[in-house]
């Protein structure tokens, strides 16, 4: 078709083995921790981009870009003497960026509420449990997938282009989320001083459960209490897909005798935005931020830095 329409396509596999990691040690050594080589690690993915020309002639040229990725790792073998390795740990809270023998890469633990057949366990004051006896997996930092749209077009001397990107999945905690719930500046948390029915089970008297009933009072004092509201990893870890308008640009370059009467070679004229319009379901700031620095291993910790910014640009660029 004249190379209208241009395909790649990529299957990686990579598998590394005594990887160097800081691992915990005994306090009784006198040591926090040893460096040494552990684990065996795999990770795979796919990635494909698909360019096509919808329209390609003298004046006139409009170029779609697709493009679509996955990543996957997993944890093949640890060391017997090696329960975990945690990249991240957001103490107090419980929430870990950490793996285990048989896990996935990017997963993370944390304290979840008790539950009892899959319905949320709640006391005899009528509020939950959070069940502080031993971490669970909470969720995993890795998306589902990646994938972008991008749109080139250009009339004569005019172009205008967009990215329109789309991540699915990928979990995050949202480490001031805590303290914002503590301190009652957080819209759930305006539901207080009141009474309700919390879903779940109850103690039936009988040694079963049966649909609780019993009334709780939500007051300042259920926002701050740790065992039963803000280590809770249901509210800590959430999902962190989204929708992005990443760039949106317009530009014009001048042509025909104008540039010769004024011995110029160009002139163009640009606008763009760049990172304007977000729809997700994560409830804090831009969630493609990031706690750790591009180089770390550690994915999934956002909440200690400044979020993503918006920014406009306008520009002139002139050749002689």
């Amino acid at each position: 078709m004249k190379n209208r329409i241009r395909l790649d396509y990529a299957y990686y596999k990579t598998r590394v083995k005594d990887q160097i990691f800081t691992v915990d040690a005994a306090y009784s050594t006198g040591l926090s921790g040893i460096v040494r080589n552990a684990g065996d690690f795999e990770s795979f993915g796919h990635e494909l981009l698909i360019a096509y020309d919808v329209i390609r002639s003298k004046d006139l040229k409009w170029e779609l870009v697709f493009n679509w990725s996955t990543n996957e790792g997993k944890v093949l073998d640890l060391p017997d003497d090696i329960e975990s390795l945690i990249f991240a740990d957001s103490g107090f809270a419980g929430v870990t960026s950490e793996i285990r023998e048989g896990d996935k890469m990017g997963d993370m633990y944390g304290y979840k509420w008790t539950y009892v057949d899959g319905e949320r366990y709640i006391n005899e004051d009528g509020i939950p449990e959070i069940n502080l006896d031993e971490r669970v997996k909470v969720g995993n930092a890795f998306p589902d997938f990646t994938t972008s749209l991008g749109s080139n077009f250009t009339y004569k001397g005019f172009g205008f282009n967009f990215l329109v990107e789309w991540k699915e999945g990928g979990d995050l905690y949202d480490a001031g989320r805590r303290n914002s719930l503590r301190n009652g500046i957080l819209v759930e948390t305006e539901f207080r001083d009141q009474t309700m029915v919390m879903d779940g089970v109850m103690d039936d008297g009988a040694g079963g459960f049966v649909t609780n009933t019993t009334e709780a009072y939500i007051d300042q004092d259920y926002y701050r209490a740790s065992n039963n509201y803000n280590r809770a990893a249901e509210i800590l870890v959430q999902d962190a897909s989204w929708v992005k308008l990443r760039n949106i640009g317009l530009t014009y370059n001048v042509k025909g005798d104008l540039l010769q009467k004024l011995k110029m070679e160009r002139i163009g004229f640009s606008v763009s935005a760049h990172n304007i319009l977000l729809w997700t379901p994560y409830e804090s700031y831009d969630p493609e931020g990031n706690q750790y620095s591009a180089g770390s291993n550690v994915y999934g910790f956002t909440g200690l830095g400044t979020p993503l910014s918006e920014s406009f640009s306008m520009g002139i660029n002139l050749g002689f």
